[in-house]
């Protein structure tokens, strides 16, 4: 059997919210990643989180993530993850907000 690429590309993204963010930066923004240490610690971490809602199990604890400006934290969180939740969990939910109403 052979095996397509699209859907081999479509489930590592499934399973890795790191390689789906790769796959589609240049989708949603124009400018060149620059794939930090942090970047891919923070979507292990998202996954993590998510991995937990989409089994059913309670959440470990509220998290908040304290990375400076430019850093992509807000593309990464507000941007790129509810999609890739959806690729897991399409009935999943999200509650986005912003300290400042010009932000939001």
């Amino acid at each position: 059997m052979k095996i397509v690429e699209s859907k081999l590309r479509a489930s590592i993204c499934r399973d890795s919210f790191f390689e789906f963010l790769k796959f589609m930066w240049d989708t949603v923004i124009a400018e060149e990643p620059v794939f930090n240490w942090h970047i891919e610690h923070l979507c292990n971490d998202m996954q993590a989180a998510a991995e937990r809602v989409f089994l059913g199990l309670p959440k470990e604890g509220d998290r908040v993530y304290n990375v400076p400006p430019g850093t992509s934290k807000s593309t990464i969180a507000s941007v790129m993850f509810p999609p890739w939740t959806w690729t897991r969990m399409p009935s999943a939910r999200h509650i986005c907000g912003s300290y400042s109403y010009p932000l939001a």
